[in-house]
Order: C-alpha cells, then structure tokens, then sequence
C-alpha cells in the first residue's frame, strides 16, 4: 500500500500490509511487485500507487487512480508491461481529469506504456461522475477502433475472470 496507509488496511485481516514509496519492490514468492508513482493530487489522503507485477505469466501494470502524466512512458521505458490495467471512468467534468482518466488518456498511458494488451477498469458499476456508466466503453471502443487497436484491448464484464497465459497472443 501507499506510505501511510498501513494503518488504515492492517485491521482489515490482512496477516501482513507492506508500505511501498514509488520506486520500491517487494518480492515474495516469485512474484515481484514495483511500486510506480500515480497523478492523483497532494492531498496526504489522496495519493495512490500504481504496481507493475512480475512473475512467470505477463507482465501487469495496474492502476488506480491517476490522471495522465509522463510516469507512463518512464514506466514503459523500465518495465514495458505486457497487460495494462487502465481507469477510464469518473472523467466529467474536465477538471476531473487531473485525477481519474478519460478513455483517450487511458489509450495515451497504454501507448506510453508500450503494453500489448488494455483492459479497462474503473467504470461502469456505479457512478462515479457526471458521464453515463456506459460512455467510457462506449468511447474507449470508438476510440481504439478509429485507432487501430481495438484487438488490443479487452473488455470485461464485472466479475468475469480472465487467464492471461505466458504464450497469449494479448489481444481479442
């Protein structure tokens, strides 16, 4: 978790919360996890992790909360993840955007990111601004088609679960 957030989570059941800072990792049972800085504000409550995921199947970039900023290309430049876990709601109004992406933000952060495959999250299962709960896919669709990269990206329904295999050709 983010500095300072141990507290909040640890009596949650969790038998172990490790605090990261941007830069640090964490490797347990090969499985290695890099904490990477987000565009999410100032505000001590307010800031957030992203975390690239490295073990024996692809390589996952996740992410929270963020605005779009340049630590996508360095992350895509250090690590190149081959799946990125992208937000793409709560974008309405604009000024919104400093903190939560767009689709056409999350698709930039994909490209910086020099991922092979995007899956949305972060939308749709209950407002979270003023746009509809169907619009980021709805855009994100119209967007990575126009684009060319529409069998880049993977769309999934809430509580689908998805395998992702070493081998995967990481697209639709």
């Amino acid at each position: 978790v983010p500095a300072g957030a141990a507290a909040t989570v640890s009596g949650l059941g969790f038998a172990r919360v490790v605090e990261l800072q941007p830069g640090a990792d964490l490797e347990l049972r090969g499985v290695q996890v890099v904490a990477c800085a987000t565009s999410h504000g100032d505000n001590e409550l307010a800031r957030g992790l992203a975390y690239v995921v490295r073990g024996d199947g692809p390589t996952l970039y996740l992410c929270g909360d963020s605005g779009y900023f340049s630590g996508f290309a360095e992350v895509g430049r250090r690590h190149a993840p081959d799946i990125a876990m992208l937000p793409i709601g709560g974008f309405l109004p604009g000024s919104f955007r400093s903190r939560h992406m767009s689709p056409l933000d999350a698709l930039y952060a994909f490209e910086d990111l020099r991922a092979r495959l995007l899956v949305p999250i972060h939308h749709g299962a209950f407002p979270l601004s003023y746009e509809r709960l169907d619009e980021p896919v709805r855009w994100l669709t119209e967007l990575a088609s126009t684009r060319g990269v529409r069998d880049h990206v993977r769309i999934m329904t809430a509580g689908q679960t998805e395998r992702f295999n070493p081998g995967d050709r990481l697209a639709c």
